[in-house]
């Protein structure tokens, strides 16, 4: 049970004891005297919200006020006695290792004492002030508090600060007032450190000063970082030869004040010099590209036009291929049907040679008869003659016979004379029809040779017809040839067209890239 206030020197210090002036020990000598002893002074101190436990020298506790009885409810499952009964315990209830509380508390100075313990899952924030002498305090008295939220949070904090300053990203903060930079985490150092020689101080000095460190126009840059609605913000500067990134952004309080400029930072030389050389690599083939597809469609407009016209123009062939090959095959007939002629009419002289021949032998045969009957009328001119010559011896009774022998004397002179004609006309003939036959079989030997020419000919005209023929096939070839060209040059224009614009969606993407990369 708690003592009364009047049974306890602690409540009603003497006023010949010395009161340390610090801490609550000061506080402690000031209350009495201010409220003037007694009850009142009790009343203030149950009334204190804050927890507070007085313990005689031998660390017994002697009293405590309302606030620590509340305080000790809330941990009660962690004490080894209930919150009632803590009064007149040790205050070791409290530690878990006492005899090095103790011990620490005894070392000369050791007081006030602070402390924050783990007492189960909860933390108590402890001050141990003595009251009285150093060397010989009258008691103790104990405030404290359960502060497992605050360690909690403040743990928080310390992680969240550990992990800020492991953090494998450059992290500054700083003043948005002063533009002071108020922390740099190690990974800013450690960064910063391979620039040291680009810089004009030392890197371990950096916090504590301006941002202005990093710009050329620092009032240009403050005007943006001190205004808060233009933030975020993103630059990149220079030191040196080396580029540096950096993004502002502005931390706010719990009442929305902007209390801080978080600056995050790299050196992004390496990406400068990429989409450098990127945009001088990759965007000047994918000019190229275009510039190529462009002469492509221009070509494959072209080969389309000559596609076209090699068509055309294969038609064309094609028309007079068929013609000529049309006329070569009307000369074939024609000289065809000519040689039938000429056969037919060497077949023809052939025959007039042998009629002619047959009539040249008929002549010969008719000029021996004639012969013959000339050889009769001399005979029967000369048998005239002598009958002549025997009329006349005979005289009047060969007159008659005379007469006859006469007649036939001219008869037979007729005859001859008639037979000396036909032998004259035979010889004509005769003469005639070996002309005649020397002229036939000159015609023969003629139809014979324009017969072999015609030959020859027919054997030009349709190997011609087959070379017509194998010409119309090239360019039926030729025709379809041209019209895959076309359709192939349509593709090519096509394929051209969609290159081209394969190649401006990759300039796009090129310009893209290259934006966000210095953008990072």
């Amino acid at each position: 049970m708690p003592l009364a206030l009047g049974e306890d020197p602690i409540l009603s210090p003497p006023s010949n004891v010395a009161f340390r002036s610090n801490g609550f020990g000061g506080l402690w000598g000031l209350l009495p005297r201010a409220l003037g002893g007694g009850e009142s002074f009790r009343e203030a101190l149950d009334q204190l919200p804050v927890p507070v436990i007085l313990a005689r020298p031998d660390m017994v506790i002697s009293w405590m006020n309302r606030a620590t009885r509340r305080s000790l409810e809330r941990i009660a499952h962690l004490l080894p006695v209930a919150p009632e009964d803590v009064v007149g315990q040790s205050i070791d209830v409290f530690h878990r290792h006492p005899a090095h509380q103790r011990a620490l508390m005894a070392k000369p100075g050791a007081l006030p004492h602070h402390a924050v313990i783990a007492l189960g899952d909860e933390f108590l924030d402890l001050q141990i002030e003595a009251l009285g002498e150093r060397a010989a305090p009258k008691a103790y008295v104990l405030t404290w508090s359960i502060v497992t939220e605050r360690v909690k949070a403040e743990r928080l904090v310390s992680q969240r600060n550990h992990m800020l300053d492991q953090l494998p990203v450059n992290v500054m903060l700083a003043d948005p007032k002063t533009m002071l930079i108020t922390y740099a985490n190690r990974t800013s150092l450690d960064t910063l450190a391979k620039l040291q020689h680009l810089m004009s101080f030392s890197v371990s000095d950096l916090v504590g000063r301006s941002i202005d460190i990093f710009h050329k126009n620092p009032s240009h840059q403050h005007a943006i970082l001190s205004d808060p609605k233009r933030l975020p913000f993103h630059s990149k500067i220079r030191l040196g030869p080396e580029t540096l990134d950096l993004r502002v952004t502005a931390i706010f309080g719990e009442r929305g004040e902007y209390e801080a400029m978080l600056l995050c930072w790299s050196v992004s030389t390496h990406l400068v010099k990429l989409a450098d050389d990127f945009e001088s690599h990759i965007k000047g083939f994918a000019d190229m590209i275009g510039s190529a597809s462009t002469q492509l469609h221009s070509t494959a407009e072209s080969m389309s036009g000559a596609a076209e016209e090699a068509s055309s123009q294969a038609a064309g062939v094609s028309a007079a291929a068929e013609e000529l090959s049309a006329s070569v095959q009307e000369l074939g007939c024609r000289l065809k049907a000519s040689q039938t002629l000429l056969e037919q009419a060497r077949a023809a002289a052939q025959t007039s040679t042998s009629e002619v021949i047959q009539l040249r032998d008929a002549a010969q045969q008719i000029d021996s008869v004639i012969d013959v009957i000339g050889e009769i009328a001399g005979q029967t001119n000369l048998l005239a003659l002598n009958a002549t010559i025997e009329a006349a011896r005979a005289g009047e009774h060969g007159r008659g016979f005379a007469v006859v022998a006469g007649e036939v004397k001219d008869l037979s002179a007729q005859t001859a004379k008639a037979t000396g004609s036909i032998t004259g006309e035979i010889r004509n003939i005769q003469t005639s029809t070996d002309a005649t036959v020397g002229t036939i079989d000159t015609i023969v030997t003629l139809v014979e040779e324009i017969t072999g020419v015609f030959s020859a000919m027919q054997d030009s005209i349709a190997i011609q017809s087959e070379a017509t023929r194998e010409v119309a096939r090239n360019i039926t070839g030729v025709s379809e040839a041209s019209s895959i060209t076309s359709s192939a040059a349509c593709d090519t224009m096509g394929a051209a067209s969609e290159l081209s614009r394969t190649a401006e969606a990759l300039r796009g993407q090129v310009d893209n890239f290259l934006a966000t990369v210095r953008k990072l």
